[in-house]
């Protein structure tokens, strides 16, 4: 992802399905879309992953974005990692989200970090993304930035213990003691 990415990321967060449910990230213009793509590079240089700009093999066009995402409520663990993808809906329900993504947990895994999944609980195309990636349904939150949307968050299988039972709370109150930060507002104060 580069600065001359800006135009598609302003496309892509225009599209009606994107901003439904991921917002606009404060992505509203090309200055911001730069912006934003200066705040991926700095993932990259202090964690050693972000998000791709997803291209289409054959000519390279740009249809979405995938990538590790280091959101800031965490659910199960300090250390997890979300794997964050968004796709043009012309470009949806052809594999592209899956065969991406799963190349994105594979090479988290390979390095030992801990991958979770969130998404809004109405949205079960991306539901079923994390399922196919092998993450299994934990619990479901609310985030002061969405009031009327209820999210849920998917764990690797081995983390669900036998007759889990269904955990439902309004961040920042979660069902364990240990400290949660605080929620970072973005610029649209959405969590994308």
């Amino acid at each position: 992802m580069t600065e001359d990415d800006a135009e598609f990321l302003v496309k892509m967060r225009q599209d009606p399905v994107i901003l439904e449910y991921l917002g606009t990230a404060g992505i509203v213009d090309i200055e911001s879309a730069k912006k934003y793509v200066r705040m991926i590079h700095m993932s990259y240089e202090k964690n050693g992953w972000g998000l791709f700009i997803l291209r289409l093999k054959q000519c390279g066009t740009p249809i979405g974005t995938v990538g590790l995402v280091d959101r800031p409520v965490k659910i199960f663990k300090e250390d997890e990692v979300n794997i964050g993808y968004s796709i043009l809906l012309e470009y949806s329900r052809k594999g592209y989200i899956y065969e991406a993504a799963r190349a994105c947990v594979d090479y988290a895994l390979s390095r030992g970090i801990y991958i979770v999944g969130t998404t809004m609980e109405r949205n079960p195309v991306s539901r079923h993304i994390l399922e196919k990636l092998g993450l299994v349904y934990f619990s479901d939150f609310i985030l002061p930035e969405w009031p009327a949307d209820k999210f849920v968050c998917l764990l690797p299988a081995s983390d669900i213990p036998p007759n889990h039972p269904t955990h439902s709370y309004t961040y920042p109150h979660p069902p364990t003691p240990k400290k949660i930060p605080q929620i970072l507002k973005s610029p649209d104060s959405r969590l994308d």
